[in-house]
């Protein structure tokens, strides 16, 4: 789980410390104009908002198997497997984010770097809908993994109760799953705008629908800002990290026995 909330913070960051920056950049000395720049800009926002996605594909894959095989997540779900999944996902990513460097309708003639100007109308409607079939199955997925969630983790269920291990191990994988409800949730309210914009778009497309669509990228950008408050106000060992590296002091965890750290959790 640290592994898949350590990639998605670098898609994060990706939007934070490169998007944002470079095209406000771009902006203020009208570097835009330049065809290599103007291109770059929607390249990095495509790497960024897809590897988001697909970084909450995983996470959501990754609770499925955890909730669903409590006893043998770790062996269905290998760090091999993990890797190269995140790699597969990236490469998607980086691919598709680069595709109008050679296939756009930008020309020497071309006046103001917009989407809806320097991008095909076909790699448009593609990008719009792969995040509307990204946030579909990301929904269902936890929808389904939630609803098995409060089936097995009943107060009423003796074996709970019971059982040695177990309960720290149920409750963990409970907290987890409901802090990525939550990441999820925040996720698609954020860019429910866009999507319902891009659904519009797809059939009537009219300069002032293009500028509507334009506009509610703002909270779409803006999640990528939020998902450190939601780690950090659900999970102690998040604020604890982030306290010891502003602070310049070692992890705390390396004091801990094995105890101590899972009744962090």
């Amino acid at each position: 789980m640290h592994v898949l909330i350590g990639n998605l913070a670098v898609s994060d960051l990706i939007v934070g410390t490169v998007l944002i920056p470079f095209d406000m950049f771009s902006d203020i000395y009208r570097l835009k104009d330049n065809k290599i720049v103007c291109l770059s800009v929607f390249s990095i926002f495509v790497i960024s908002l897809g590897a988001s996605c697909y970084n909450l594909l995983l996470i959501s894959i990754e609770r499925f198997i955890a909730i669903v095989y409590p006893l043998r997540a770790k062996a269905i779900l290998t760090k091999r497997k993990l890797v190269i999944m995140i790699i597969i996902g990236w490469g998607i990513t980086i691919i598709s984010g680069t595709v109008p460097f050679y296939y756009n309708t930008y020309t020497n003639s071309t006046e103001e770097c917009l989407i809806e100007v320097v991008w095909t109308k076909d790699y448009r409607v593609n990008s719009d809908w792969q995040l509307i079939v990204a946030l579909l199955l990301n929904f269902i997925f936890y929808t389904v993994v939630i609803c098995i969630a409060l089936k097995k983790f009943k107060p009423e269920t003796p074996a709970i109760g019971h059982s040695l291990n177990f309960p720290s191990r149920a409750r963990k994988d409970f907290h987890q799953l409901i802090t990525m409800v939550i990441v999820l949730g925040a996720f698609m309210v954020c860019w429910l705008p866009y999507v319902c914009m891009a659904v519009v778009v797809t059939f009537r497309e009219t300069s002032y629908f293009h500028f509507i669509k334009r506009c509610c990228l703002i909270p779409g950008l803006f999640t990528s800002g939020i998902n450190w408050i939601i780690y950090g106000y659900r999970k102690k060992e998040f604020r604890d990290a982030f306290s010891d590296v502003v602070r310049c002091k070692g992890s705390r965890l390396r004091h801990m026995t094995p105890t101590r750290v899972e009744s962090i959790y």
